[in-house]
């Protein structure tokens, strides 16, 4: 995926974390990932940002989620992909999420 950066901040060993990274890699996101677990300095640094550390935390350029939010998710990554070609929708490259 091209357009805005994709950041994920995570917590060693949490469902919630692994679902999300597995998420954004299935749609073929590439993202930096932080680790709260084994960067002390990562959960002074969240809560500066958002003024929380719920992991995960998906950060789509300045835009974010907390937690593992499938449909928050792709609606960030909608609003964050290039404009489509000619004859081709903007939001075609990331379905809604399905439950």
């Amino acid at each position: 995926m091209k357009g805005l950066p994709v950041t994920i901040y995570t917590r060693a060993g949490e469902r919630a974390s692994e679902q999300a990274k597995e998420y954004l890699t299935q749609r073929g996101v590439v993202c930096a990932e932080r680790s709260l677990t084994h960067d002390v300095t990562m959960p002074g640094y969240l809560r500066k940002l958002t003024g929380q550390t719920r992991t995960p935390t998906v950060f789509v350029g300045d835009e974010w989620v907390a937690g593992f939010d499938p449909p928050r998710i792709d609606e960030l990554l909608r609003q964050a992909a290039p404009p489509a070609g000619p004859g081709q929708g903007r939001t075609g490259q990331f379905p809604a999420h399905k439950s």
